[in-house]
Protein backbone atom coordinates (compact mmCIF):
# COMPACT_ATOMS: atom_id res chain seq x y z
CA UNK A 1 0.00 0.00 0.00
CA UNK A 2 1.29 3.64 -0.61
CA UNK A 3 0.99 6.64 0.73
CA UNK A 4 -2.08 9.20 0.13
CA UNK A 5 -1.31 11.98 -2.24
CA UNK A 6 -1.74 15.68 -1.64
CA UNK A 7 -1.93 18.05 -4.63
CA UNK A 8 -3.26 21.29 -5.21
CA UNK A 9 -3.12 22.57 -1.87
CA UNK A 10 -3.99 26.24 -1.65
CA UNK A 11 -4.97 28.92 0.90
CA UNK A 12 -7.47 31.85 0.04
CA UNK A 13 -6.95 34.96 0.36
CA UNK A 14 -3.17 34.63 -0.21
CA UNK A 15 -2.80 38.29 1.64
CA UNK A 16 -5.38 39.97 4.03
CA UNK A 17 -5.73 42.06 7.49
CA UNK A 18 -5.62 41.60 10.73
CA UNK A 19 -8.22 38.75 12.21
CA UNK A 20 -9.10 37.36 8.66
CA UNK A 21 -10.44 34.11 8.13
CA UNK A 22 -8.08 31.56 5.84
CA UNK A 23 -9.51 28.79 4.45
CA UNK A 24 -6.72 26.26 3.20
CA UNK A 25 -7.65 23.58 0.91
CA UNK A 26 -6.15 20.39 -0.78
CA UNK A 27 -7.16 17.27 -2.93
CA UNK A 28 -6.04 14.27 -1.11
CA UNK A 29 -6.20 10.73 -2.37
CA UNK A 30 -5.38 7.38 -1.17
CA UNK A 31 -5.51 3.69 -2.66
CA UNK A 32 -6.79 2.45 0.66
CA UNK A 33 -8.32 5.06 2.80
CA UNK A 34 -7.50 8.57 4.16
CA UNK A 35 -7.64 8.18 7.75
CA UNK A 36 -6.67 12.07 8.57
CA UNK A 37 -5.52 15.40 7.83
CA UNK A 38 -3.48 18.32 9.58
CA UNK A 39 -2.38 21.50 8.49
CA UNK A 40 0.48 22.51 10.53
CA UNK A 41 0.55 26.39 10.83
CA UNK A 42 3.87 28.47 11.50
CA UNK A 43 2.76 31.56 13.21
CA UNK A 44 5.08 34.80 12.01
CA UNK A 45 6.71 34.32 15.84
CA UNK A 46 7.83 30.67 14.64
CA UNK A 47 4.97 29.24 16.89
CA UNK A 48 3.07 26.61 15.15
CA UNK A 49 -0.72 25.17 15.33
CA UNK A 50 -2.67 22.02 14.35
CA UNK A 51 -5.44 22.54 12.33
CA UNK A 52 -7.81 19.46 11.42
CA UNK A 53 -9.29 19.15 7.99
CA UNK A 54 -12.37 17.83 7.03
CA UNK A 55 -13.11 16.56 3.92
CA UNK A 56 -16.07 18.80 2.53
CA UNK A 57 -16.60 17.37 -0.79
CA UNK A 58 -15.04 14.66 -3.44
CA UNK A 59 -11.22 14.59 -2.74
CA UNK A 60 -11.20 18.13 -1.25
CA UNK A 61 -10.08 18.97 2.67
CA UNK A 62 -10.54 21.85 4.12
CA UNK A 63 -10.11 24.05 7.56
CA UNK A 64 -10.51 27.34 8.61
CA UNK A 65 -7.54 29.28 10.34
CA UNK A 66 -8.32 33.08 12.10
CA UNK A 67 -4.91 34.71 11.49
CA UNK A 68 -4.34 38.04 14.59
CA UNK A 69 -1.07 38.16 13.96
CA UNK A 70 0.99 40.40 11.03
CA UNK A 71 3.43 38.76 8.98
CA UNK A 72 3.60 35.69 6.97
CA UNK A 73 2.17 32.16 8.00
CA UNK A 74 3.76 29.04 6.75
CA UNK A 75 1.90 25.97 6.29
CA UNK A 76 2.31 21.87 5.75
CA UNK A 77 -0.24 19.64 5.11
CA UNK A 78 -0.10 16.02 6.50
CA UNK A 79 -2.10 13.40 6.11
CA UNK A 80 -2.09 9.63 6.58
CA UNK A 81 -4.16 6.54 5.68
CA UNK A 82 -5.58 3.78 7.73
CA UNK A 83 -2.35 1.74 7.68
CA UNK A 84 -0.38 4.53 8.79
CA UNK A 85 1.38 5.74 5.78
CA UNK A 86 1.76 9.15 5.99
CA UNK A 87 2.87 11.90 3.69
CA UNK A 88 3.27 15.74 3.83
CA UNK A 89 2.53 18.39 1.09
CA UNK A 90 5.43 21.17 0.58
CA UNK A 91 5.47 24.91 2.13
CA UNK A 92 2.99 27.47 0.88
CA UNK A 93 2.09 30.79 2.63
CA UNK A 94 -0.11 33.73 3.14
CA UNK A 95 0.20 36.96 4.50
CA UNK A 96 -1.38 39.11 7.68
CA UNK A 97 -1.30 42.50 6.48
CA UNK A 98 -2.16 45.74 8.06
CA UNK A 99 -0.54 48.64 6.24
CA UNK A 100 -2.60 51.12 4.61
CA UNK A 101 -0.73 52.19 1.11
CA UNK A 102 1.41 54.96 1.23
CA UNK A 103 0.05 58.18 -1.11
CA UNK A 104 2.67 60.80 -1.78
CA UNK A 105 3.50 63.31 -3.97
CA UNK A 106 0.30 64.51 -4.80
CA UNK A 107 -0.08 66.97 -8.33
CA UNK A 108 -2.42 68.75 -10.67
CA UNK A 109 -2.74 70.57 -13.62
CA UNK A 110 -3.52 73.35 -15.01
CA UNK A 111 -2.38 74.57 -11.64
CA UNK A 112 -2.63 78.46 -11.97
CA UNK A 113 -6.04 80.60 -11.57
CA UNK A 114 -5.86 81.90 -15.30
CA UNK A 115 -6.12 78.26 -16.27
CA UNK A 116 -8.57 76.62 -14.05
CA UNK A 117 -11.76 77.69 -15.53
CA UNK A 118 -15.25 75.81 -15.04
CA UNK A 119 -15.23 72.82 -17.91
CA UNK A 120 -11.25 72.85 -17.97
CA UNK A 121 -9.96 68.74 -16.92
CA UNK A 122 -8.11 69.18 -14.16
CA UNK A 123 -4.95 66.06 -14.24
CA UNK A 124 -4.30 63.99 -11.05
CA UNK A 125 -0.81 62.36 -11.00
CA UNK A 126 -0.20 60.69 -7.62
CA UNK A 127 2.69 58.05 -6.71
CA UNK A 128 1.04 55.21 -4.26
CA UNK A 129 3.02 51.99 -3.34
CA UNK A 130 2.57 49.23 -0.78
CA UNK A 131 4.26 46.47 1.08
CA UNK A 132 1.86 43.92 -0.43
CA UNK A 133 0.25 45.27 -3.67
CA UNK A 134 -1.76 48.01 -4.16
CA UNK A 135 -5.27 47.17 -5.51
CA UNK A 136 -6.87 50.48 -6.66
CA UNK A 137 -6.66 53.89 -6.28
CA UNK A 138 -9.52 56.30 -7.04
CA UNK A 139 -9.62 60.20 -7.98
CA UNK A 140 -12.47 61.21 -5.39
CA UNK A 141 -14.10 65.03 -6.10
CA UNK A 142 -16.42 67.35 -5.69
CA UNK A 143 -18.04 70.49 -5.26
CA UNK A 144 -17.13 72.15 -2.03
CA UNK A 145 -20.73 72.64 -0.88
CA UNK A 146 -21.62 68.90 -2.18
CA UNK A 147 -22.18 65.84 0.67
CA UNK A 148 -21.54 62.96 -1.92
CA UNK A 149 -17.86 62.46 -3.59
CA UNK A 150 -17.65 61.43 -7.10
CA UNK A 151 -14.71 58.80 -8.25
CA UNK A 152 -12.57 58.11 -11.30
CA UNK A 153 -10.34 55.00 -11.41
CA UNK A 154 -7.00 56.06 -12.05
CA UNK A 155 -4.48 54.49 -14.64
CA UNK A 156 -1.11 53.26 -13.39
CA UNK A 157 2.70 52.63 -15.07
CA UNK A 158 4.34 50.96 -11.86
CA UNK A 159 3.79 53.36 -8.37
CA UNK A 160 2.68 56.11 -10.70
CA UNK A 161 -1.08 57.05 -11.22
CA UNK A 162 -3.50 59.82 -13.13
CA UNK A 163 -6.65 60.09 -13.59
CA UNK A 164 -8.51 63.47 -14.18
CA UNK A 165 -12.08 65.56 -13.08
CA UNK A 166 -14.01 67.94 -14.95
CA UNK A 167 -15.49 70.79 -12.54
CA UNK A 168 -18.54 72.16 -14.79
CA UNK A 169 -19.66 75.52 -12.47
CA UNK A 170 -17.59 78.12 -10.55
CA UNK A 171 -17.06 77.21 -7.40
CA UNK A 172 -14.15 75.77 -5.09
CA UNK A 173 -13.97 71.94 -5.97
CA UNK A 174 -12.16 69.23 -3.49
CA UNK A 175 -10.18 66.14 -4.95
CA UNK A 176 -8.68 63.32 -2.75
CA UNK A 177 -6.76 60.21 -3.67
CA UNK A 178 -8.56 57.14 -2.60
CA UNK A 179 -6.09 54.11 -2.36
CA UNK A 180 -6.65 49.94 -0.99
CA UNK A 181 -3.72 46.84 -0.99
CA UNK A 182 -4.96 43.24 -1.86
CA UNK A 183 -5.37 42.48 1.55
CA UNK A 184 -8.27 45.11 2.11
CA UNK A 185 -6.45 48.14 4.03
CA UNK A 186 -7.60 51.26 2.56
CA UNK A 187 -6.12 54.94 2.92
CA UNK A 188 -6.87 58.54 1.86
CA UNK A 189 -5.52 61.69 1.08
CA UNK A 190 -6.06 65.13 2.75
CA UNK A 191 -8.08 66.75 0.21
CA UNK A 192 -6.73 69.60 -2.31
CA UNK A 193 -9.30 72.63 -2.77
CA UNK A 194 -8.89 74.66 -5.91
CA UNK A 195 -11.14 77.71 -6.94
CA UNK A 196 -12.86 77.36 -10.38
CA UNK A 197 -13.88 80.95 -11.80
CA UNK A 198 -13.85 82.56 -14.72
CA UNK A 199 -11.30 85.08 -14.00
CA UNK A 200 -10.32 89.12 -15.18
CA UNK A 201 -6.61 89.09 -15.40
CA UNK A 202 -4.29 90.81 -17.07
CA UNK A 203 -0.60 92.15 -17.04
CA UNK A 204 1.39 95.20 -18.54
CA UNK A 205 4.47 95.16 -19.79
CA UNK A 206 6.81 97.35 -19.12
CA UNK A 207 5.34 98.95 -15.19
CA UNK A 208 6.58 101.90 -15.96
CA UNK A 209 8.51 104.27 -18.45
CA UNK A 210 10.91 105.33 -16.18
CA UNK A 211 12.36 109.27 -17.47
CA UNK A 212 11.93 110.27 -20.83
CA UNK A 213 14.09 113.06 -22.05
CA UNK A 214 13.25 115.56 -25.31
CA UNK A 215 14.61 118.78 -27.21
CA UNK A 216 12.30 121.56 -26.14
CA UNK A 217 10.17 122.79 -29.36
CA UNK A 218 10.27 119.42 -30.41
CA UNK A 219 6.55 118.48 -31.41
CA UNK A 220 6.97 114.29 -30.80
CA UNK A 221 9.10 112.46 -27.83
CA UNK A 222 8.68 108.76 -28.07
CA UNK A 223 7.75 107.67 -23.85
CA UNK A 224 8.66 103.75 -25.17
CA UNK A 225 6.19 101.07 -25.75
CA UNK A 226 3.45 99.24 -23.77
CA UNK A 227 2.07 95.95 -23.98
CA UNK A 228 -1.25 94.87 -22.50
CA UNK A 229 -1.73 91.00 -22.09
CA UNK A 230 -5.67 90.16 -21.60
CA UNK A 231 -4.59 87.05 -19.74
CA UNK A 232 -8.64 86.67 -18.29
CA UNK A 233 -11.47 84.92 -19.56
CA UNK A 234 -13.46 88.13 -21.07
CA UNK A 235 -12.98 90.70 -23.41
CA UNK A 236 -12.21 93.77 -21.90
CA UNK A 237 -10.97 97.66 -23.05
CA UNK A 238 -8.36 99.49 -21.73
CA UNK A 239 -8.02 103.12 -21.70
CA UNK A 240 -4.61 105.09 -21.52
CA UNK A 241 -4.02 108.52 -20.26
CA UNK A 242 -1.57 110.69 -19.57
CA UNK A 243 -0.12 112.29 -16.61
CA UNK A 244 3.36 114.72 -17.28
CA UNK A 245 5.31 116.54 -15.51
CA UNK A 246 7.71 119.27 -17.25
CA UNK A 247 10.91 119.65 -16.04
CA UNK A 248 13.76 122.33 -17.87
CA UNK A 249 17.69 122.06 -17.63
CA UNK A 250 19.06 125.04 -18.22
Amino acid sequence: LSAPTIVNNSVKPSAANNNSIFNITAAITDNFNVNSTIAEVQKPDATKENLTMNKSSGDIYSGTFNATANGTFFVIIYANDSVNNRVQSSTFNFTVDTTKPLITTINYTPSSADAIDPNVSINVSVTVTDNVLVDTVLILYRKESDSIWTNTTASNVSSLYWGNFTPNSEANWSFAVWANDTSGNVNISANTTINVTFDFTWNVTPVELGVIGGVKGTNNVILGNITINNSGDFTMNFTLSKKSSLYINQ
